[in-house]
């Protein structure tokens, strides 16, 4: 099986070497955790080794990302001038775009091999504002609900529809995808919209857990389809160079 290295050092290890090529993973988690940056070393790696790859911004602009990327030592900037990376800044305030097709166009131009989709979450709470971004025909169970989905009040069921009508559309793009969400901070709780984790191939939780008298940054691989994972909840540090994870560290709880 082909695979994906995510270049973040210690976490290929636990996923027997990387992600399955084409694949679609979701990253849960509350905001701070490590997410974010989880998601910009995995692109930038991969452009940096030949794989280029398609940042979807939804909830920070380009701008802010590469800022922050800065001081973990990568520069986007130069991977934009040559044609290896794309940050493409989702327009929320327009009701009429073709989000899809736009993304579709994006891997296209640089012949992307990775995506970050960033985020699920927020697509979902802003819908009411752009619920024309769907530019392909609903299913029954969308369309039936459409008028529902039109309301502020978006509920768990309107937000699971739009979570599997926003993957299902991703997936055919054939890039190895990383979705960005919402989570708890407890163990074993579901994603913000409680469908995606159903509907992605695997799940890395991110945790600020507490540890004695201090947080302790974590994160635990709920599932990954076609490959062994591990099974523990792993610490990691975030260091000028990003994410390094402990995999010979492991957090154990109620044993």
């Amino acid at each position: 099986m082909e695979r994906c290295s995510t270049g973040v050092t210690g976490f290929d290890d636990l996923v027997e070497g990387g992600f399955p090529k084409g694949s679609m993973i979701l990253l849960t988690g509350s905001p701070g955790t490590g997410k974010t940056i989880f998601g910009l070393q995995y692109i930038y790696n991969g452009a940096m080794n030949g794989e280029n790859g398609v940042y979807v911004c939804i909830e920070s602009t380009p701008e802010a990302l590469k800022k922050q990327a800065e001081n973990f030592g990568m520069d986007f900037e130069r991977l934009e001038k040559e044609g290896k990376v794309i940050f493409y800044r989702v327009p929320t305030d327009d009701r009429k775009f073709g989000i899809f097709k736009k993304i579709f166009e994006s891997v296209e131009k640089i012949h992307a091999k990775r995506m970050v989709f960033d985020s699920l979450a927020t697509l979902n709470i802003i819908l009411g504002r752009f619920v024309s971004l769907w530019d392909y025909e609903t299913s029954s169970a969308a369309s039936s609900n459409l008028e529902k989905m039109r309301s502020s009040n978006i509920n768990s069921f309107d937000m699971m529809v739009i979570a599997n009508s926003i993957i299902e559309q991703l997936r055919p793009i054939g890039t190895t995808t990383l979705l960005i969400t919402y989570g708890s901070e407890n163990p074993g709780s579901m994603a913000y919209d409680e469908a995606s984790e159903f509907l992605c191939d695997g799940i890395i939780d991110f945790y600020n857990l507490p540890i004695g008298i201090k947080y302790s940054r974590s994160m635990r691989i709920g599932k990954m389809r076609s490959t062994n994972n591990s099974q523990y909840i792993h610490e990691f540090r975030i260091t000028d160079k990003g994410i390094v994870v402990s995999p010979a560290e492991a957090i154990l709880f109620n044993e």
